[in-house]
């Protein structure tokens, strides 16, 4: 009976989880990071007017094949398509590792619904580093447990070792997050030497990768780009600059700006220039903001509407410690004290967060998890997260009542664009362009790194500009705008035009 009730486990949460993939496709799912909306519109053509195979942020292979898979049909939306799918899978790879534990189906099924809730959670808020990190989550648990059983050469490959290499190509640095935090938390915790060689495989990958991108980036001549490029990331994602940014309003009007969002590398030719300058000021003050209050910000600051995740991590703290609380414990103080010792040196985003997560459930589903007769404490767990999810995923359903619709703005540019401006850029949140994020060609532009590929491919315009501006960016940012001249918009964003 036991083996059946595992291979209907399976089977079961597969389906829930197919289901809730095509509902979700179905939903105005949205990416909760503009990075995915450019490198889509950078793959596929529709920001510079032929498939890019250099995205930036993904591996140049990844971002090849996305490339050469829009040149060949433009009209299937393989960017988010691909992620849907890595995510789908990755799903089913877990719940196969969960389905095979050799603990009661009751304690199985309270892992399938955590891990259920971050599918969908995350499913619906599509990030590129998050579909990275459970890519991986999957391929490394695979690999570990199958280590585990079968003591394996590290060279020895898998089928599962794929989710692994799709990881690394979508976002490499999160491999050498899950390797660098798996080595720690096992030399201090779980101390299974076969760990390591399990993570041979992974590392090796994760350097011949590296090797690929830097002799990729040399040979298309796309040093100084990458260089710049990655030098403004780490300016603007600087916690000195997010967490403190009304510090420099006065002192540092530019930066103040550009911490807004507000980067126009046509506009300031120059802003390569400052952007070393910027970084070494923010660098120098890590540490004076170094105290509980600032803690607390850093720690806080992008988890303030994630209520769901929040509690589903929370709620899964508690579960882990009913396992081997000991070494549950440990390993979340570890994890947390991580946290706290990079505050100053990374922004963390609600995707460190979910790699966090993802790591912390991936080790203690391998290393932790043990039948354990709580039945009536599994029970109330399962109505917890059955009631959770339930609601959370009605929300979905409501979820078009925030998107904005795009019928006015449409016609405010086809009208700017009868008057001669072809350079528009929208300046706000992406619920703003939602209904029309995928139209092509797209008829407005974005400010911050795709302005330093314009400034790159030497884009021709118009000679014109105009924005497109959300009024509360304006209003914080309003000497940056002072050269504009404001006219009369039709629609509820202001309206500004310039010329070059």
């Amino acid at each position: 009976m036991e083996v059946k009730s595992k291979s209907y486990f399976f089977e079961i949460w597969a389906g829930i989880g197919l289901i809730a993939f095509v509902l979700i496709w179905y939903l105005p799912w949205r990416f909760q990071v503009n990075d995915d909306e450019v490198m889509m519109w950078l793959v596929s053509g529709t920001y510079t007017g032929k498939p890019e195979a250099f995205a930036v942020f993904i591996h140049p292979i990844l971002s090849w094949i996305f490339s050469k898979a829009y040149a060949f049909e433009p009209d299937i939306p393989w960017y988010p398509a691909l992620w849907f799918l890595i995510m789908l899978f990755s799903f089913l790879a877990l719940i196969r590792l969960i389905a095979s534990r050799p603990t009661p189906l009751i304690q199985r099924q309270v892992w399938a619904f955590f891990l259920f809730g971050f599918f969908v959670h995350f499913l619906f808020f599509l990030q590129f580093s998050i579909v990275a990190a459970f890519s991986i989550s999957a391929g490394l648990g695979s690999r570990l447990i199958v280590w585990n059983q079968n003591k394996k050469p590290w060279y020895h490959l898998r089928f599962s070792d794929f989710f692994i290499l799709f990881g690394y190509l979508i976002r490499p640095e999160v491999l050498f997050l899950f390797l660098i935090g798996g080595a720690v938390l096992n030399f201090l915790v779980i101390k299974d030497k076969q760990l390591y060689f399990g993570l041979l495989l992974p590392l090796f990958l994760s350097i011949l990768g590296s090797i690929t991108l830097q002799l990729w980036i040399e040979r298309t001549g796309l040093r100084e780009f990458y260089e710049i490029n990655r030098l403004r990331s780490q300016v603007f994602d600087h916690p000195s600059l997010q967490l403190h940014k009304e510090e420099f309003k006065t002192s540092d009007p530019d930066l103040y700006h550009f911490g807004n969002g507000l980067i126009d590398f046509n506009r300031d030719l120059t802003l390569p220039e400052k952007l070393p300058i910027w970084k070494n000021e923010l660098d120098q003050k890590r540490f004076l903001n170094l105290n509980v209050d600032s803690l607390t910000n850093s720690l806080s600051t992008f988890l303030l509407h994630e209520h769901f995740f929040v509690g589903l991590f929370a709620f899964f703290l508690t579960f882990s410690f009913l396992l081997k609380w000991k070494k549950s414990i440990l390993m979340f103080l570890i994890l947390f004290s991580g946290l706290i010792l990079l505050s100053p040196f990374f922004l963390l985003k609600v995707q460190i967060y979910a790699i966090v997560f993802l790591l912390y459930f991936t080790l203690c589903l391998v290393y932790l998890d043990s039948g354990i007769g709580l039945k009536n404490v599994w029970i109330v767990y399962l109505l917890i997260l059955t009631g959770s999810i339930f609601f959370h995923f009605i929300s979905y359903f409501q979820s078009s009542k925030n998107i904005l619709s795009a019928r006015i703005l449409n016609k405010e540019i086809g009208k700017i664009q009868s008057e001669g401006i072809q350079e528009i850029y929208l300046v706000g949140s992406g619920n703003l362009y939602q209904e029309i994020m995928f139209d092509r060609p797209l008829r407005f532009r974005v400010l911050g790194w795709p302005t330093l590929l314009e400034m790159d491919q030497e884009f021709e315009g118009s000679g014109r500009k105009a924005y497109l501006i959300d009024s509360t960016t304006y209003y914080n940012n309003e000497e940056y705008f002072k050269t504009e001249e404001r006219k009369e918009g039709s629609s509820n964003l202001i309206l500004l035009t310039t010329e070059k």
